[in-house]
């Protein structure tokens, strides 16, 4: 409904103030209120009338009706040439998402390299009732330019707009029962993603498979699921730090290691001739988690709580002595340990 109309339908002026209309309102309403036995038909114009004149709905009546601005209304009919061509845009690459997986493998699946192979689940377009718009190139939207020319002069106005041919659907659908998707317009897709994780392979990021379902990515990493005492550093050295007992560090201390290869590795401290502390740690080159990498053994040595002084015999010391100095070498045989005299 027109400016023009709206002020009509109140008979009212188009200068009529604000009052003006609201009094005329009341009035015909009055008459035409279905509860008052007046037309329901009437009084929804009338009401509507009112409401556009209240909130000055009219701005987009500025515009022509031939669908220029003002400017080309002033000049429309000096307009010697004008054309109008509808553009497709150019197919727009958009950033995939991406899937992540990341698998668990122990030491001995990561040493000698595993095939992995993941179930990708996803919904695509039915082919067999749909195509993508060539009109539009699937994007649900056209380019109109419009060409006008006055003389040596020349306008060119460009505007986007809903596809006519897909009507913003971004595909064309066949008409009739779609034996495929049950007239869904998609269907489940499954595909199966081999995945080849070499020897020796590294924790973290191991490759991103690109476009490995429409529109997704695939990244894989890679854990290594192993012990607490065990720790594969960058370089690719496989660390393992043992808790032994205090006996067991002068004594000697036995242990048997799986490699990830499968081979066992015997340790024995003993044959060392040495005694164990925190700080020692013993290399055995070549095998290591990577090549040419080394295995290390590290110690956490559990110190004892000692008995109280008055509780222990002299004789049991100076025994403990004797024991020791056979065992160690020279060179530590100036230790010596306090006996139930001392503080």
């Amino acid at each position: 409904m027109r400016k023009e109309e709206c002020y009509a339908k109140l008979d009212l002026k188009l200068n009529a103030g604000p009052g003006d209309v609201r009094k005329a309102y009341r009035k015909l309403a009055m008459i035409h209120h279905p509860d008052k036995g007046g037309n329901e038909s009437t009084f929804k114009q009338i009401t509507e009338a009112y409401d556009r004149i209240q909130k000055n709905d009219f701005a987009h009546e500025q515009r022509p009706h031939n669908g220029y601005g003002p400017f080309d209304e002033m000049f429309s009919h000096n307009f010697t040439n004008q054309q109008t061509r509808v553009t497709r845009p150019a197919a727009k690459s958009t950033k995939n998402q991406t899937i992540l997986k990341c698998f668990d493998l122990t030491l001995q699946e990561a040493y000698n390299g595993e095939d992995k192979k993941l179930s990708l689940q996803h919904i695509i377009p039915c082919t067999e009732c749909s195509a993508p718009c060539d009109q539009c190139n699937a994007c649900g939207f056209v380019t109109v330019e419009e060409h006008k020319s006055m003389g040596f002069a020349s306008f060119v106005s460009t505007s986007t707009i809903t596809c006519p041919k897909c009507k913003g659907n971004k595909r064309l659908y066949k008409p009739g029962q779609c034996a495929v998707c049950n007239n869904k317009k998609f269907v489940d897709v499954t595909k199966i993603q081999h995945i080849r994780l070499p020897p020796r392979v590294s924790q973290g990021k191991f490759k991103c498979i690109r476009n490995v379902i429409d529109g997704f990515d695939l990244e894989v990493h890679v854990s290594y699921n192993h012990s607490k005492d065990i720790t594969i550093s960058p370089m690719g050295d496989i660390i393992i730090c043992k808790s032994i007992k205090f006996i067991e560090s002068i004594f000697g201390y036995e242990t048997v290691f799986t490699h990830p290869s499968g081979e066992n590795i015997e340790l024995n401290t003993r044959t060392l001739n040495t005694v164990l502390n925190d700080r020692k740690s013993i290399t055995i080159e070549g095998k290591g988690f990577k090549l040419n990498r080394q295995l290390i053994f590290k110690f956490h040595i559990e110190q004892p709580k000692l008995k109280p002084m008055d509780e222990i015999d002299n004789n049991e010391i100076e025994e403990c002595k004797r024991i020791l100095k056979s065992l160690i070498p020279v060179s530590y045989t100036h230790l010596t340990l306090p006996t139930n005299r001392e503080v």
